[in-house]
Parts: C-alpha cells; structure tokens; sequence
C-alpha cells in the first residue's frame, strides 16, 4: 500500500517507463526493485504491477526475483474478474483472490488434522 502511495499514477518512474516500454530501462529496473523489496516485506507470493492499454490489461513489472526465468515480461496480456478492474480503477491496491491455477495447482497446500 504504501509503494503503491508513493508511487501513485503520476510517478516519473511510471509515466517514462509507458513511453520507453523497455525492460532494458531504468526505470523499469527501478521499479522491478522496489516490487521485489514490497514481496519479501510483505512475503506475497507475487507482486505486478499492470497498466490498461486499448487492447487491454497487460503486466507492466513483475516483482519476481531477477533470476526467476518464469517472471511475466513487459506486455504480456492479464485477464482477471471484472470487479477486480472496478476496484483497480478507482484506484485500490487489490489481490486477484486467485487461489487455483491451471498450470500451477492449488497455491496452497491441503489443510491435514
């Protein structure tokens, strides 16, 4: 919440990295850093941040680790549940409540008693 603060939509960082579009760019790196410190603070397991374009929503950084070649690159299409566009638009910090994956599995293990 707090990065997503101080960031806010009118950060530099941002509006130079939606013209440059390059995850060679500094400021895509800036940011990268920042998501990866905002996941191990809050041990999410994930952290992206995404930006709506007129062909839709599309990952914009990815908080994974540097070295984690499975990272979402710049561009890449996202889809996720309506009222999860609603919420974002109006400008909250939201979780995808995804908990199932089809490539993935469950992200969380079976409770066992």
């Amino acid at each position: 919440m707090n990065t997503a603060f101080q960031l806010g939509k009118e950060s530099e960082l941002i509006k130079t990295l939606s013209s440059t579009a390059s995850e060679e760019s500094n400021e895509y790196k800036s940011l990268r850093d920042e998501l990866v410190k905002v996941r191990l603070q809050s041990e999410a397991w994930y952290v992206y941040m995404y930006n709506k374009t007129s062909d839709g929503w599309i990952y914009t950084v990815d908080g994974a680790d540097w070295n984690d070649k499975e990272y979402s690159p710049y561009g890449t299409a996202m889809e996720f549940n309506p009222q999860i566009q609603e919420r974002l638009l109006s400008g909250e910090v939201v979780t995808t409540g995804i908990v199932d994956d089809p490539t993935w599995d469950s992200y969380y293990p079976p409770l066992h008693q």
